[in-house]
């Protein structure tokens, strides 16, 4: 089966999060830490990597994902801009 890669965009509060909660068996690497109120098509609070708090962190919790047993069928990164502020801080020269 091929792979889905997707991305999803929109103002805040429009329901981004939500919908990528409905995709099947999803973890989601929570680096802005706001997704404490959403719940999956079940009513289940949403599978979340702890403590993942800059790049480094999620790169680590991408290759948990891929090389550890689980069952998750989808991992969502929440969010995508928040990322990419990271990861320039991890790509930027230390300043003295």
């Amino acid at each position: 089966m091929a792979h889905v890669f997707a991305i999803s965009y929109g103002d805040a509060g429009v329901g981004k999060s939500q919908f990528a909660a409905s995709a099947p068996k999803p973890i989601f690497i929570d680096i802005e830490k706001r997704l404490g109120h959403l719940r999956d098509s079940d009513g289940k609070r949403l599978e979340t990597m702890p403590d993942v708090n800059d790049f480094d962190c999620v790169l680590s919790a991408l290759q948990l994902i891929r090389d550890e047993k689980h069952d998750f069928k989808t991992v969502v990164l929440d969010s995508a801009d928040f990322l990419g502020r990271e990861l320039h801080d991890a790509a930027s020269p230390i300043s003295s």
